[in-house]
């Protein structure tokens, strides 16, 4: 009541301020985008007055406040401000990296206990905030909003990394990483890449879906297929997926989801050839039946697990698509394995690990996360066995999670004698940034 007041005051002022001449005091783009940001996506919880449409100068010019806001702080009340029209504002849901919080120098500090337990009441958000992500990330990885919401939280493509972590009992430094997503923290816009098997995924994965609605039509009526954002598992809200497809139709009362894979080293082949001749290593035939292996260095059976149970979906289609033909092999959701082994693993791996960074950055700055970690050499961070996906990957310093050129992670090998070439390499790259795990929810993973 006290801000309004304040605002009605300064609109019966108007005629007694002096209007600045902005033109004569060109704001810095970093000045505009921070004020944009605080403007439009203002948080009551991190202390932000709620967001307006504020104008300056004359209302007939009306030119908008973060184009020619001047290179100074200003308040919201401050003279130089005119309202022009109020507006309602609904918050939007920060990602869980940036929730507010303290930030320790380790997990031993004073008070880091009382923060932690703080923080992960904030990580539990209100029922009705949860579909606000699905809806602000909507067109997935074309929408900058979809990559943001994923920092901090475990997404489904991680599962099987998380999985294997955790039966190591070591973390994986270039996992939390991942996870917290610091290579995007600055980014503005939707990254863009040069790489052959991630540019196929994408441009594929379009056709893959038709093809598989045309394979499908045959056997269902009305049938639909909607592309959902960001989805969020209820019971705990940094455990997120985005399913290729989630399918309906008229003939049927259950839903489904369809996963679609398009592998660039296999483009060419059929692929029930590639199963046969071992170019698949995550899928097995049995007779006539093709299955989808757990336990694979792709994770594609814990991702479509995951899937199914934030979805509360029973049935998966996966998909694989090449140039040649497409294999649809059907997944049934294994409650078992969801909630005994996949859902533990996730949970323990966020408590364990995702939070005490959060809360530390200890990992983003080059330092063990663990105290107990720094006087135990044994404890060194477990990285992922390194496995060149094919000879052009090998050349150009690729880790790969399997022997599938489409399963490169894209991540640049720390070797000992080159280390300071791939940070120059890194460095060069911060301006025009690479697809890494920044499409491992779309294709390839």
């Amino acid at each position: 009541m006290e801000l309004l007041q304040r605002r009605r005051h300064n609109r019966s002022g108007r005629s007694q301020l002096q209007i600045l001449n902005f033109a004569s005091l060109p704001p810095s783009q970093a000045a505009v985008q921070t004020l944009r940001e605080e403007l439009l996506n203002a948080t009551v919880g991190m202390g932000i007055v709620p967001a307006v449409y504020a104008l300056a100068g004359k209302t007939e010019e009306m030119p908008p406040v973060v184009d020619c806001m001047p290179d100074f702080a200003v308040d919201v009340c401050s003279a130089e401000i005119a309202y022009a029209h109020e507006v309602e504002v609904t918050n939007m849901p920060p990602p869980i990296a940036f929730l507010p919080h303290r930030l320790f120098p380790s997990v031993s500090s004073e008070g880091y206990t009382e923060e932690r337990d703080r923080f992960l009441a904030e990580v539990n958000m209100a029922p009705e905030t949860l579909p606000k992500i699905a809806e602000i990330t909507a067109g997935q990885c074309k929408n900058i909003e979809w990559l943001r919401q994923r920092m901090g939280a475990v997404t489904s493509s991680k599962f099987g990394q998380v999985a294997r972590c955790m039966r190591l009992g070591r973390y994986s430094a270039s996992l939390i990483k991942s996870v917290l997503g610091y290579r995007y923290w600055n980014c503005k816009t939707v990254p863009r890449t040069n790489a052959k098997s991630l540019q196929w995924g994408l441009v594929h994965e379009a056709a893959a879906r038709e093809m598989y609605l045309g394979v499908m039509k045959d056997e269902h009526s009305g049938l639909n297929i909607s592309l959902p954002g960001l989805l969020v598992d209820a019971a705990n809200p940094f455990i997120r997926a985005s399913p290729d497809g989630v399918v309906s139709c008229t003939c049927h009362s259950v839903k489904w989801i369809v996963e679609i894979k398009c592998p660039y080293s296999v483009r060419t082949i059929d692929p029930l050839e590639a199963v046969e001749n071992g170019m698949l290593k995550y899928i097995s035939k049995h007779g006539d039946e093709y299955r989808l292996l757990p336990n694979q260095a792709a994770g594609y059976y814990e991702q479509i697990q995951g899937c199914m149970a934030i979805v509360g979906v029973k049935h998966c289609h996966f998909v694989v698509w090449t140039e040649v033909g497409e294999l649809i092999i059907p997944v049934d959701f294994d409650s078992t394995f969801w909630n005994e082994q996949l859902l533990p693993s996730i949970i323990n791996f966020f408590h364990a690990y995702i939070v005490p960074e959060i809360l530390t950055e200890r990992v983003r700055n080059g330092l063990q996360l663990l105290d107990k970690e720094q006087h135990d050499s044994d404890a060194a961070p477990a990285e992922p066995n390194i496995d060149y996906c094919s000879d052009t990957c090998a050349e150009q310093k690729h880790t790969s999670i399997s022997n599938d050129s489409d399963d490169c992670l894209l991540e640049l090998v720390v070797d000992v004698d080159m280390q300071d070439e791939m940070q120059q390499y890194s460095d060069a790259a911060t301006a025009e940034p690479l697809y890494t795990d920044f499409y491992s929810d779309v294709e390839p993973d």
